[in-house]
């Protein structure tokens, strides 16, 4: 089965371009053949679900099941969501920096196998989702940073398989699991991620607050935490305009002596 993954971010494309090779090599049952599409969406600004499909399917046959990628967040502040009438699924990686540590390869990943099972099962009305986090595929997440918790399992709940038992076949259930197990040990490290983590990028006082941030799950402390790193980024911030003004300052005292 061939699905169609429409890149429609703005710089995202190296990690979703990774995440496809590595579920085409895992499996043979589906095929992810990507796109880049041009995005024309407010990535600061709610996308309706309708207009999310509306924009990812646009130039798109009717029979193409399709996977559109965006960085614009989704109304109801979902992570993604699929259309069974419209063949599509649409995901955002909106704010994913700061819900979890994990690598974006692994939830866009996640996201589109967890996509994919609810197009080919038929499921619409959701009431198959746990609204406790088991470390099932199809755990809810009502609260977004326990979707590390399934990412990390890479599991499908008794309840759950015996559903794909009756509507998935062997080759499908066989390419899932494959899937799953890829993407988690691209989430626990066992592959390594082709994007630097922000923190690795950052300067150490503040690299070690936004770890700390992504990785806390009690979203009082997580509150806490970004508190802790706005005052730092102010702190560190003045000490490097002080740093800079001092230097100017001894640079054209310099050169007054010199001339």
């Amino acid at each position: 089965m061939q699905v169609f993954v429409h890149d429609c971010t703005a710089s995202q494309a190296h990690a979703i371009k990774d995440i496809i090779d590595r579920l085409n090599r895992c499996q043979n049952e589906f095929q992810f053949v990507l796109h880049r599409k041009e995005n024309s969406l407010n990535d600061s600004s709610p996308v309706s679900w309708a207009g999310a499909v509306e924009h990812v399917r646009n130039s798109v046959r009717a029979d193409q099941f399709v996977v559109g990628i965006i960085e614009s967040p989704l109304e109801y502040n979902w992570f993604s969501f699929t259309n069974p009438q419209a063949n599509c699924s649409v995901i955002t990686t909106h704010g994913w920096d700061v819900i979890s540590y994990l690598p974006i390869e692994s939830f866009i990943g996640y996201e589109i196998v967890m996509n994919l099972q609810e197009a080919l099962i038929q499921w619409e009305d959701y009431s198959f989702a746990h609204l406790e986090p088991l470390g099932c595929i199809n755990d809810m997440c009502g609260y977004k940073p326990h979707i590390s918790f399934k990412i990390r399992t890479g599991d499908v709940c008794p309840a759950c398989m015996e559903t794909w038992k009756e509507k998935l076949t062997e080759a499908q259930i066989g390419a899932f699991q494959a899937l799953l197990d890829t993407i988690r040990g691209v989430a626990l490290g066992r592959e390594p991620s082709s994007t630097v983590p922000v923190e690795e990028q950052s300067v150490f006082p503040v690299a070690v607050l936004w770890r700390l941030l992504r990785q806390e799950t009690n979203s009082a402390r997580k509150f806490l935490r970004l508190l802790d790193l706005f005052d730092m980024a102010v702190r560190y911030s003045v000490i490097c305009l002080v740093a800079e003004s001092l230097y100017l300052c001894n640079y054209s005292g310099t050169q007054n002596r010199l001339n």
